[in-house]
């Protein structure tokens, strides 16, 4: 639920619970007058007993009503129609608690001077206990103030006192304005705090839940080759063996190491770019960038597979960090030759079709499934897999990848197919020659 309609459905609440409050304190403090007339005789000991006598069943009445209504409203089934029943039911009992205050003293009286007290506080309780929305303040002070000037009105005073009480009216709605606006910024900005703190809560679950899986990947990936290479030296000691054998058991414990290296320095890196701002760009010509790699590469290759190259025309400028994004190449490279079979073609080409430059790095190997490719930036994810001979994966380099690209203020992603090949498509901002 977004945070707008979350708030506005606890607004609805809170006034409801209000409702509920207001309308049984009146209930019962009513109750309790209009019982108390069996042997306390009002008429008797007050010359307006009959009017307060008016203003008590008005309170009984309508508080009665509305703590009915906050009881039926429970059963109501159609969520957004009892939304808005709510906000008007609330809406009106507010309204007819400040001219039941009003009425305290007005109607007994007949002096609108008089009543002044309990208009501010009926006014000021709702101002608080409610949470009105500016259009509901706006319009609650439009009904409280015609029916001030209507009951003044009807009460024949004279000018004199008719312009007082009036200016004492707009002065008790102003504050009922700038109390309920307070009242309703400090709800919303103490609620805001609370979905941020939720957020971040929640924010802060995912991560400990990743690190903990993290941490049990990496065990497991680290306790293997050790264990590896535990058995191997084993077997060495106890056995006597030929150099020939002794060789091919010290090329194995070797390759351990290096597997276990090779996840280490990833670890490292995957951590120093999490806590790593931002790293130095120098403009540099991409395609000469794109050709000192394409000769690394072409010499590690050896002829078994063809790297091929599409350079735009002309030289095309970018922010970049060389040795960061070499790793990116590298990266990609590495993992095409690891899907590609023997013979088979990887391509590099860069263009610029708008204010950004397009480069993709595509193979022709076997693809990467579709349930796998929304994983697969991501570290120590299912999408890791062993190459076409073998070799092993980290489950980083990807991660890694990603994130060095978007220290670049690029873009990563991928598009594949299985048993067609993968291309991956970098966005970078383009600068001008000049």
């Amino acid at each position: 639920m977004p945070s707008g309609a979350a708030f506005n459905s606890g607004n609805v609440t809170q006034n409801l619970a209000s409702v509920r409050i207001f309308a049984g304190s009146s209930f019962g403090i009513t109750s309790l007058l209009l019982f108390s007339r069996i042997f306390v005789p009002y008429g008797r000991l007050l010359t307006k007993a009959a009017e307060l006598n008016i203003i008590t069943c008005f309170f009984f009445f309508t508080s009665a009503a509305a703590l009915a209504g906050v009881y039926l409203i429970r059963f109501y089934r159609n969520l957004q129609q009892k939304h808005k029943l709510v906000r008007s039911f609330t809406f009106l009992y507010a309204w007819l608690f400040i001219v039941g205050c009003m009425a305290v003293s007005f109607v007994p009286q007949q002096n609108p001077k008089n009543n002044m007290t309990m208009y501010l506080l009926g006014a000021l309780s709702v101002a608080v206990a409610w949470s009105l929305s500016l259009r509901e303040t706006l319009l609650l002070m439009l009904l409280v103030s015609t029916t001030f000037t209507a009951g003044i009105y009807f009460s024949a005073l004279d000018n004199e006192q008719l312009l007082l009480n009036s200016i004492g009216s707009a002065f008790i709605l102003t504050c009922f304005f700038v109390l309920s606006r307070m009242i309703y910024s400090y709800r919303l900005n103490h609620f805001l705090q609370l979905q941020n703190i939720e957020a971040q809560k929640k924010e802060i679950q995912q991560i400990s839940k990743a690190k903990s899986e993290i941490l049990g990947v990496v065990a497991h990936d680290l306790r293997s080759p050790l264990a590896n290479i535990e058995m191997l030296v084993s077997q060495v000691k106890k056995k006597k063996l030929s150099a020939q054998q002794e060789a091919y058991y010290l090329e194995l414990v070797l390759s351990s190491c290096q597997r276990s290296r090779t996840l280490i320095n990833d670890l490292v890196e995957l951590a120093r770019l999490e806590q790593e701002a931002d790293f130095p760009l120098k403009k540099t010509d991409l395609n000469l960038f794109l050709k000192e790699v394409q000769a690394e590469w072409q010499r590690q290759l050896k002829g078994n597979r063809k790297l091929e190259m599409s350079l735009a025309t002309g030289a095309l400028y970018v922010n970049l960090n060389k040795g960061k994004f070499q790793r990116v190449m590298d990266n990609l490279l590495s993992n095409a030759i690891k899907f590609t079979p023997e013979n088979g073609q990887i391509h590099i080409s860069v263009t610029q079709p708008d204010e950004n430059v397009l480069l993709r790095i595509s193979d022709n190997g076997i693809g990467v499934p579709q349930k796998l490719q929304p994983h697969l930036f991501k570290p120590f994810s299912k999408a890791g897999r062993s190459g076409l001979n073998g070799e092993a994966s980290t489950g980083l380099g990807l991660s890694i990848s990603r994130k060095l690209v978007e220290q670049h203020n690029g873009t990563i992603d991928i598009e594949s197919e299985e048993n067609r090949g993968t291309t991956f498509l970098i966005t970078l901002p383009a600068l001008k020659e000049a």
